[in-house]
């Protein structure tokens, strides 16, 4: 039986029973599509929780480490106050001890010029002159002349040393920028040191003895800020010297006992 033209048409019991199957699958279908959209949209929503946290983690640890470095920047900033009051303290204090050594090392040497005897300024050379030069004898006495003093850029200085120093400041002309003393006869007495040592060095032997008081006049030179970097090499390479000749005479000394020992 066909249907009228506009109507629905006429299905048998076996067609609605086939048409129900198909609703019911599609039904089941389009529940299965979307419990499965649902899940991955579910998951998408775990893993951006995931993230939250992890990121939400991450600042926490980041803010409680901005934290720790705020306290050690705090702690920091407290220790360089501290230091910065004892090294201005410590500035102080090394100024007046360096101001206290000054004084101690002028008085020292000013010490040591008073004790001086006046031998001690008269080289040898005069000594050896006599009593004919520059003294007068009476009975069993005699007066010694001073010796002459001149001046060299400043510096007092016996006259047998005035060309050795005047050669030295030529040559060094910054060798007296750092001297501490301020006593003209303490400069002098360091300068007439200095021309003293020069001489030993110059000479073409020496002994240890000579190189073990070239050593010491140098430190204390030093000590008083003359710069006498140069002449401690020359004096280094007369100690070479010295100790090599003292070695090949040891050698000679070893070769004769070997010698008379064999013969």
């Amino acid at each position: 039986m066909q249907s009228q033209r506009g109507s629905k048409p006429y299905l048998t019991p076996k067609g609605r029973r086939k048409n129900k199957i198909q609703r019911d699958r599609d039904y089941r279908l389009r529940k299965r599509d979307g419990r499965r959209k649902l899940l991955e949209n579910y998951k998408e929503l775990e893993e951006a929780l995931e993230e939250v946290k992890e990121k939400h983690s991450g600042i926490a640890s980041l803010q409680e480490e901005l934290s720790k470095v705020n306290a050690g920047a705090v702690k920091l900033a407290k220790k360089l106050l501290r230091d910065c009051k004892t090294v201005k303290g410590l500035r102080m204090a090394k100024k007046t001890l360096e101001t206290e050594i000054q004084q101690l090392q002028q008085k020292i040497l000013d010490d040591q010029l008073k004790d001086l005897d006046e031998n001690q300024l008269v080289p040898e050379s005069s000594k050896s002159k006599g009593i004919m030069e520059g003294s007068l004898i009476g009975e069993g006495t005699s007066l010694r002349l001073p010796p002459v003093v001149v001046n060299v850029e400043g510096f007092s200085v016996l006259k047998e040393n005035s060309m050795i120093i005047q050669k030295i400041l030529s040559q060094h002309p910054n060798i007296a920028s750092g001297l501490q003393l301020k006593h003209p006869s303490s400069k002098s007495l360091v300068m007439n040191q200095l021309a003293e040592v020069y001489k030993t060095a110059r000479q073409e032997k020496h002994t240890l003895e000579e190189i073990k008081r070239m050593e010491t006049n140098i430190r204390d030179m030093e000590f008083v800020g003359l710069d006498v970097s140069w002449l401690k090499a020359m004096v280094v390479e007369c100690q070479k010297v010295v100790e090599l000749k003292e070695k090949v005479r040891r050698m000679k000394a070893e070769l004769q006992l070997l010698e008379e020992a064999s013969a």
